[in-house]
């Protein structure tokens, strides 16, 4: 999962104050689009008086929704921003992806001097641009945060198989079954190789009966067939015929274990597997919090990146009500986005019900648990990009360049008059040119990455 940080600082800028920012930030980043801009004037080898004054101007059209606004390049895959929106008298500062060399608090830190003048009062602190309601905040209180050992993971993958589990059920529902009559309630192929992987994974107990021949009564019970031998060979009879303890008949029991008990009990199973998926989207343990652990629906929440995620787990179908405690969560907890994760589809009705009743929730379901992990990712993958869109949107109209203008200043250099220095020149203590490094497509192949 990509990290975004958004903060804004109050304050009311005008275009001098974005200018000065600009030529202030470039003298110490490589803003994107200020250099881009730069770069035109450089490979047309244009001569002009101020480059600088029209690099500035040029950045923001006159249609734009910025005052100013720029990128900056965080290598290996992330991005920092700035952007001074005109409707509301705010900067707003972001990072979006990793950050380990901390360079976002000293752009934070730069871009305030730089703008000092123009703050109330210069101990404004940033503040964050999206936070997460009282009443999210106070249910996170109520909820645990579960750590699944790999054990239970390993369980809970092969749980995922609705013949399994339904097996699981049937041993459950019995104290002890033989083999033989688990064969008759249950349809299944290699059932006894079933049975063995359960017994591996510490999902059932499994020794074995020794059965009368003659009246089908129990003898006694032992771990495996070697024990069988060892009895023989000390000559024991059984006790109700008398024939020899090794022409009586020896039977697989099964039983459900404390751990298969406690992997079924409330659809555990369920939990892990959704947990241990969020694990690897890079969602800390910490962060995910679960509520009703003590019944068979669970609902996990999730920060991020400062938007209310609840994820519904149901292993049942969906009713009428539920949609209205659904509803009544997206409405109470200011929820962002809703999941719904079922083992069976969810009818139509019910998704229209959602989505309708909720328009400011996104709301997404996985039906069926065959290709969890690859649909969770996806989902959140696209809460992402819509959260990077958002962010983005006004960016993207400042970065078109008036070529005309440089054209014109190329083709009628009468237009305007020779500067004194012989050629362009970059200007300010600079980061390298990392389009000259990496070449234009390189770059922007990997910003469109990050």
């Amino acid at each position: 999962m990509i990290k975004i940080k958004q903060f804004q600082l109050k304050v009311i800028l005008d275009k001098e104050d974005c200018r000065k920012l600009v030529k202030d930030l470039s003298e110490k980043y490589h803003l994107l689009l200020y250099n881009m801009k730069r770069e035109y004037i450089k490979r047309m080898d244009l001569k002009m008086r101020d480059p600088e004054e029209w690099a500035v101007d040029s950045v923001l059209p006159s249609e734009s929704q910025l005052l100013g606004g720029d990128l900056v390049y965080l290598p290996p895959g992330g991005v920092m921003y700035y952007k001074v929106p005109i409707s509301a008298d705010i900067i707003e500062i972001g990072v979006i992806g990793q950050d380990k060399d901390k360079k976002f608090e000293k752009f934070a830190i730069d871009i305030k001097e730089s703008i000092m003048d123009a703050l109330e009062s210069p101990d404004d602190p940033w503040v964050p641009s999206k936070k997460l309601g009282k009443a999210f905040l106070d249910l996170l209180k109520k909820g645990k945060n579960i750590k699944p050992h790999q054990k239970d993971v390993d369980a809970a993958n092969v749980l995922l198989n609705e013949q399994y589990r339904n097996l699981m059920k049937v041993i459950r529902e019995k104290d002890s079954i033989f083999l033989d009559k688990l064969t008759q309630e249950v349809n299944m192929d290699n059932l006894e190789e079933i049975v063995k992987e359960f017994n591996k994974l510490d999902l059932v107990n499994s020794d074995f009966a020794l059965i009368c021949g003659k009246t089908g009564q129990q003898i006694l019970r032992i771990p495996d067939e070697n024990a069988l031998v060892e009895i023989s060979e000390k000559g024991f009879k059984c006790f109700i015929c008398g024939a020899s303890i090794a022409d009586e008949r020896l039977v697989r029991a099964i039983s459900m274990s404390d751990f298969g008990n406690k992997i079924m009990e409330n659809d555990y199973w369920f939990l892990a597997i959704v947990v241990d998926t969020l694990r690897h989207l890079d969602i800390a343990f910490e962060d995910i919090f679960v509520l009703q652990l003590d019944a068979p629906d669970m609902q996990v929440l999730l920060n991020n990146n400062n938007e209310a995620v609840l994820m519904q787990l149901t292993n049942k179908k969906l009713a009428l009500e539920d949609a209205f405690l659904l509803s009544a969560y997206i409405s109470a907890y200011k929820i962002d986005h809703l999941i719904v994760v079922s083992t069976g589809d969810v009818s139509q009705l019910m998704k229209s019900h959602l989505q309708d009743t909720n328009p400011k929730c996104s709301i997404s379901f996985i039906e069926g648990l065959d290709n969890l992990k690859n649909e969770v990712m996806n989902i959140f993958i696209n809460m992402e990009k819509k959260r990077l869109l958002s962010i983005l949107d006004h960016l993207s109209e400042i970065t078109p360049v008036p070529i005309e203008e440089l054209v014109i200043k190329k083709v009628l250099p009468q237009e305007e008059k020779e500067s004194d220095e012989d050629e362009y020149e970059d200007s300010g203590d600079v980061e390298d040119e990392i389009i000259d490094e990496m070449g234009d497509e390189d770059f922007l192949e990997d910003l469109e990455n990050a």
